[in-house]
């Protein structure tokens, strides 16, 4: 043979084994490669989950920080509300029970149609008056839920009490 063909031949097999060498050493480290490129994706999407979980968990607490403030100013709001009323209403309560105190007084000492008017008129004034005290009462137990309500049967029990006590003078 020619010696030529034997070295080619023999270089293309040297050549052919070394590819085949590295390709398979390539094919070994490859698996390893990619076994460690997974493992560090995972470990950067477990730190960003990590990170958006913790962003979540900081935004979560200040929004509960922020509605709890709100709800707490809307409580003390609401606690001064109820108080300015009861202010409101003392002095206007005061003068009613002092209109109530007259008509009973004139009601002893009157005679004919006065006291027949003061008589008619008295018992209902004095119920619309304890519902007046009735809802005066529930006041301090009112809360935000059930304040539009409370306030307005008081509104309109002070508005019957104030009638009944308007007609009486137009009686006498």
């Amino acid at each position: 043979m020619d010696h030529r063909i034997v070295t080619r031949t023999t270089g293309t097999a040297l050549v052919a084994a070394l590819v085949s060498s590295f390709a398979l050493a390539a094919c070994e480290r490859s698996p390893r490669d990619e076994q460690e490129r997974i493992e560090a994706t995972q470990r950067a999407i477990e730190q960003k989950s990590k990170d958006v979980q913790r962003e979540a968990t900081t935004r979560i607490t200040s929004a509960q920080a922020e509605v709890d403030q709100k709800v707490a100013e809307a409580n003390a709001n609401f606690v001064k509300t109820r108080d300015e009323l009861r202010a409101r209403l003392t002095p206007k309560l005061q003068d009613i029970d002092k209109q109530i105190q007259k008509l009973d007084a004139k009601q002893r000492t009157a005679a004919g149609k006065m006291k027949a008017a003061l008589d008619s008129a008295l018992p209902e004034i004095r119920a619309k008056r304890d519902a007046v005290r009735k809802d005066v009462d529930q006041i301090d137990s009112a809360n935000m839920a059930n304040w539009d309500a409370t306030k307005s049967q008081l509104d309109n029990d002070l508005d019957g009490l104030k009638a009944a006590l308007d007609q009486v003078p137009s009686v006498m």
